[in-house]
């Protein structure tokens, strides 16, 4: 049985976002894309789009595909205004040297737990 999933594309843009009355209809933010399987998300890349997430109480898992600026920019911001819940921030990469300041150990899963 198949499951209903709706994908969002919060942000699209690439090096780093750009907001002016000329992206109102396109938008000018950077990587973040979420997918929703009933109450379960999944997020691809933590860009500035991620800011337009709704606040969920549930696990987020976020997956970064690399550790440019332009993906991992709307972490703070999503991780402060998360109440209840756990976000999960993972990468397939093998060397996670760059992440280091938000993940230092990304070759495994971090965890983040707000109670």
């Amino acid at each position: 049985m198949m499951t209903d999933f709706e994908v969002k594309f919060w942000g699209t843009r690439g090096s780093y976002p750009y907001y002016s009355d000329s992206h109102k209809e396109i938008g000018g933010d950077t990587s973040s894309v979420e997918i929703r399987f009933d109450h379960d998300r999944i997020f691809i890349d933590g860009g500035t789009g991620l800011q337009y997430a709704e606040v969920s109480d549930g696990h987020d898992i976020v997956l970064l595909s690399h550790y440019h600026l332009d993906h991992i920019i709307g972490l703070p911001l999503f991780l402060t205004q998360k109440q209840r819940g756990a976000v999960t921030i993972g990468t397939a990469l093998h060397d996670p040297t760059y992440l280091s300041i938000v993940a230092p150990y990304s070759r495994a899963i971090l965890v983040i737990s707000v109670k």
